[in-house]
């Protein structure tokens, strides 16, 4: 069951104020579609404007990353960018051998391209039929969207085209988006809410 927006009463006065409130996936917003529940970005985009590329560079950028598990099947799409030194790719991310600090930064683990870069728009269904494929569904446990920007004729890649695939990528209703089956209809949550824990005994 999804709880990304269980929200958890009180215990009592909040003694500093600081707990966290608000929608944990902010950059993406989900909706239930008959079987499915799609994840598109929200109005916040998922991924800033990066500017224009050098000449003879190749800059690499990505989104904000999305926790999100497959299954049994998760379609992936990117927009076309606009342009063919533009490129798109979904990445999944394998946790095995990550460990988090005392601040909670997780490190290590693998992102991996989940379907070759393309410039145009693209629909791929990632579906357990092969080793590839499945460690994507089962292993995965966090998405983002890979932008590559190379530079094709020594002239560097103008601001102007870069801004437009971000903003091609970022559109909240064509924007790149993950679409998951569900095997139940059910409601999905988008945040989460934490009250108060009492007051504060020091």
């Amino acid at each position: 069951m999804d709880q990304s927006n269980l929200s958890i009463g009180g215990i009592g006065t909040d003694p500093s104020g600081s707990h966290p409130t608000g929608n944990l996936l902010k950059y993406w917003a989900s909706s239930i579609d008959d079987m499915t529940i799609v994840f598109k970005p929200s109005s916040l985009g998922i991924m800033t404007d990066p500017g224009a590329t050098a000449t003879d560079a190749t800059d690499t950028y990505y989104s904000k990353e999305l926790a999100s598990t497959g299954k049994d099947l998760i379609t992936l799409t990117t927009p076309a960018s606009g342009d063919s030194q533009i490129t798109f790719a979904w990445q999944w991310f394998n946790s095995l051998g990550t460990s988090f600090d005392g601040t909670g930064e997780q490190s290590g683990g693998t992102w991996t391209d989940c379907y070759t870069l393309t410039a145009s728009a693209t629909t791929n269904p990632i579906i357990n039929y092969d080793a590839a494929e499945e460690d994507i569904l089962y292993k995965g446990s966090k998405f983002r969207v890979k932008m590559v920007v190379t530079d094709a004729g020594s002239n560097g890649v103008a601001a102007g085209l870069v801004t437009a695939a971000v903003a091609a990528l970022n559109h909240t209703s064509s924007g790149a988006s993950i679409r998951k089956n569900i095997d139940k209809q059910a409601k999905y949550n988008t945040g989460i809410t934490i009250g108060g824990i009492g007051a504060d005994p020091s």
